[in-house]
């Protein structure tokens, strides 16, 4: 009889042995599927930067050679006889340039080297110091600006990440309205949050554009947005800004109707 329930005991610790060896498997297997899921992520988005950038550069370096091709072949022609192609260059280099200091702003933002300070700022007066550096482009597209912005709305902050939101923001509305349109910013103070908004009556983006169109380096229309200059960077970075900010950053936007951002920071006295 002893014998039996030594021997039945025996079995029972062996079942809950390998019973407790099957699940603490499971359950290690699960925790380091956890813990490396955020490297997997990380390496997985660092892959899909490089790709990216590489193809974006891809592009005005092979506009670049081509044009630099054309000039260099004709031989007996002037520096004037050539300007077409040496200003395709040189306007491709540009691009390439914006294109490289957003990018390294965002390597730089993936690896938290961006300090961003805290401070009192005057959410109205960057604003309209921002706003007074595009009139000049805003007059040479002919595009007509509406401004109502609240005096003295201050907000806790970084002023020079705030003035590249709003840069972000207004050189966004001009490149995607037409000449002879119309481009309204508002800032109010409404129930403790600073709103910003700006609408343009440009060609607008569908609901599935909206909602990806703070992702890097998504673009609507990629012809367009070439067209004008656009490296599918800067509502991205605008939004880290927003998030960094603690604020909320939002998009509406009808097709052929024009397009408003939204930007909502909290107030501080």
């Amino acid at each position: 009889m002893e014998f039996f329930i030594l021997n039945h005991l025996k079995k029972i610790l062996t079942a809950a042995s390998l019973m407790s060896a099957f699940v603490l498997t499971i359950v290690s297997w699960f925790l380091a599927g956890l813990s490396i899921s955020p490297v997997k992520k990380a390496w997985q988005r660092q892959k899909e930067f490089v790709a990216d950038a590489s193809h974006e550069l891809r592009t005005p370096l092979s506009v670049i050679q081509t044009n630099l091709d054309a000039a260099l072949s004709d031989q007996e022609g002037s520096i004037n006889d050539n300007e077409m192609w040496l200003n395709n260059a040189y306007t491709e280099t540009q691009m390439m340039t914006k294109l490289v200091e957003e990018l390294l702003t965002l390597a730089q933002i993936d690896a938290d080297q961006i300090r961003v300070m805290r401070e009192k700022i005057n959410f109205s007066d960057i604003c309209m110091s921002v706003i007074d550096r595009f009139r000049v482009k805003l007059k040479d597209n002919n595009l007509e600006l509406n401004i109502n912005i609240d005096e003295d709305v201050f907000i806790m902050g970084d002023s020079l990440r705030i003035a590249q939101l709003i840069t972000i923001f207004i050189d966004n509305a001009i490149k995607y309205t037409n000449r002879d349109g119309k481009i309204e910013i508002t800032l109010k103070a409404i129930n403790d949050c600073a709103v910003f908004k700006i609408s343009d009556s440009g060609m607008g983006m569908s609901q599935r554009d909206a909602e990806r169109v703070f992702d890097r380096f998504y673009r609507a229309d990629k012809a367009r947005h070439r067209e004008n200059g656009g490296t599918g960077l800067g509502l991205s970075i605008a939004k880290w800004i927003s998030d960094n900010h603690k604020g909320k950053i939002a998009v509406e936007s009808k097709i052929e109707e024009g397009t408003t951002f939204i930007v909502e920071f909290p107030i501080t006295s």
